[in-house]
């Protein structure tokens, strides 16, 4: 065990120590990985090689949260889907002007007026960083001149003849064809990355990013990645996991390929196997593997992969993340005692968005039939959104549309009905893409609760079963019923010519939907044409008329990308 966590040898060159430095890091040993930068004198790869494992390791291991004032009732949340990550570089990374950094922080004392723990390590860790690019500048000033540029010498007449000796007094030395392989699977890195997070952006960005002259190309982002990945950079171990991030997470998520996710799921499974070596161990590649079992059905082998993860990481967020995702896993199977609790366990803990765990935690105590607590729910999760700091983010807004859906007190009697809280279940289930991993059983579950009369089913919101029951049917590859029930839910949203505006989104993903049946039939060319032109209509009608609801920007991604497609 003590040999795994030694340091690199140091007969390395700066980009392979760098390169080991990482793996280290990957496998759950970032006080050796941080050891290890210590040790080597410093250069530019080892600069930028410590700042990765220092922003990392800011990201990833934040202090404990202090604990919640009884009397208070509940703390302040930072809400949004990048809540990490956003304050990893706002409260670690942002900048190095000290002074306002200490005029910002003075508003943050304890009572006692002490720096709070978490403002400790924050300073402690941007100070480092600090004096070692500090002491980086200053060693190359000293050795290159200003600004770490060589200065220029005078020209000299100089005899070239036989001294080996190019013009202008510079050694005409050959280049290694590893640096040149090595660095251009460094290029390829940041290229890839480039690419792919282009063509995520919604069409409005696009349009921009088009006038100033780049267009995402997934394609050539995703092979620019698999290069670097089997290259020699030090960045290759980095490249394969933000090919897992797109293969099991983006493209899930945004649902870029339809619900086919064959390819994606055989990609993602070859790069972990291949990765099985260095990493078996790596919570991170742990964390992708349980995602890929997520992905092909198998929850029970995804969670034990997220149980070894969770307890094999040295850092708190991940851990956080492995319990999300346990969470979901439990939610898929529509174990909501189960769920309840995790949700519970990462409201208390969690820096995430506390009213979105504890909007999960009522619906599922709902749907168990347990609703002792569900005004007291409502309160909490009002109070919540009112002091967040990122209400304009789109989880938040989603929460706070649900709030509605929570009753304000117990006469509200129709919503203290199971059938009530398990439709918002599912709703959650759908909006995530996550009813492609329940299993058969589960979805047959589904569509006899959403499959009732209108008149039985008691709808949150009017016609969200009808919704739910065509995705669920799709899964089930009951194509033709699953067109019915998105042509009856169309119809359910209009009254009298009239559309709902109430609840949009409904409307939104049942005209997305639909389009998608419509393109995937195989009749004789003369029906395919109809219905070809049938799903563009309602692609275009739908990135029209529908505006600012619940994941506008997912959906609309889908929509942009399909229409190009068929143009």
């Amino acid at each position: 065990m003590a040999s795994s966590e030694a340091p690199p040898p140091s007969g390395l060159q700066d980009w392979e120590y760098v390169k080991q430095g990482i793996a280290l890091w990957l496998n759950n040993q970032p006080k050796a990985a941080e050891e290890s930068f210590k040790n080597r004198e410093s250069s530019v790869h080892i600069v930028a090689g410590h700042t990765f494992i220092s922003f990392m390791t800011g990201t990833v291991d934040k202090p404990e949260p202090p604990p919640e004032d009884p009397s208070s009732g509940s703390t302040t949340t930072t809400g949004g889907s990048c809540g990490s990550v956003k304050r990893s570089l706002t409260t670690q990374f942002e900048g190095f002007d000290l002074n306002q950094q200490s005029s910002q922080s003075s508003s943050r004392r304890d009572s006692n007026g002490e720096p709070t723990p978490a403002e400790m390590a924050a300073k402690t860790c941007r100070d480092n960083l600090r004096l070692e690019f500090e002491g980086f500048s200053t060693k190359l000033r000293g050795r290159n001149g200003l600004n770490g540029f060589r200065p220029r010498p005078p020209p000299e007449p100089v005899n070239h003849e036989g001294d080996g000796v190019g013009p202008g007094g510079c050694e005409d030395r050959p280049i290694d064809p590893d640096d040149v392989r090595r660095l251009m699977g460094a290029v390829s890195f940041g290229y890839g990355v480039f690419q792919l997070s282009i063509s995520l952006l919604p069409p409005s960005l696009l349009k921009l990013i088009s006038f100033l002259g780049f267009e995402g190309d997934r394609a050539m982002g995703v092979a620019c990645l698999m290069h670097s990945r089997i290259s020699s950079d030090m960045r290759a171990p980095l490249s394969t996991l933000g090919l897992l991030w797109y293969y099991t997470i983006v493209t899930p998520f945004f649902a870029l390929d339809g619900s086919n996710l064959h390819h994606e799921i055989c990609s993602a499974q070859e790069l972990i196997d291949e990765s099985n070596d260095q990493f078996a161990k790596s919570s991170l590649f742990l964390f992708f593997r349980g995602r890929v079992e997520r992905l092909k059905s198998n929850i029970k082998e995804a969670i034990q992969a997220y149980e070894v993860a969770y307890r094999s990481s040295a850092q708190r967020e991940i851990k956080l993340l492995c319990l999300h995702e346990i969470g979901w896993c439990r939610l898929i199977q529509l174990d909501y005692g189960k769920a309840m609790k995790n949700f519970k366990e990462l409201r208390r803990c969690s820096l995430f968005s506390k009213s979105f765990y504890a909007y999960l935690t009522v619906i599922c105590q709902g749907a168990h039939g347990y609703f002792d607590e569900l005004v007291r729910w409502r309160t909490e999760i009002t109070e919540l959104l009112s002091r967040s700091t990122q209400k304009e983010s789109q989880i938040e807004k989603y929460i706070a549309r649900r709030c509605s859906k929570i009753p304000r007190a117990e006469t509200e009697q129709e919503k203290f009905d199971p059938l009530y809280w398990r439709l918002l279940v599912y709703e959650m289930l759908f909006m995530w893409n996550a009813l492609n991993s329940c299993h058969e059983a589960t979805l047959q579950a589904i569509v006899q609760d959403c499959g009732k009369p209108p008149e039985e089913l008691n709808e949150p919101s009017i016609g969200l079963g009808r919704l739910i029951l065509g995705a669920a049917l799709v899964c089930l590859k009951r194509y033709e019923e699953a067109i019915r029930a998105f042509r009856d839910c169309i119809e359910a949203r209009t009254d009298e010519g009239v559309e709902l505006q109430q609840d949009v989104h409904i409307s939104a993903f049942a005209h997305y939907e639909l389009a998608m049946l419509l393109l995937r039939k195989e009749d004789d060319d003369e029906d395919e044409g109809e219905a070809r032109e049938e799903a563009k209509r309602l692609l275009v009608y739908a990135q029209l008329n529908y505006k600012s609801f619940d994941f506008d920007n997912r959906i609309n991604v889908r929509i942009h990308s399909v229409l190009r497609k068929l143009n």
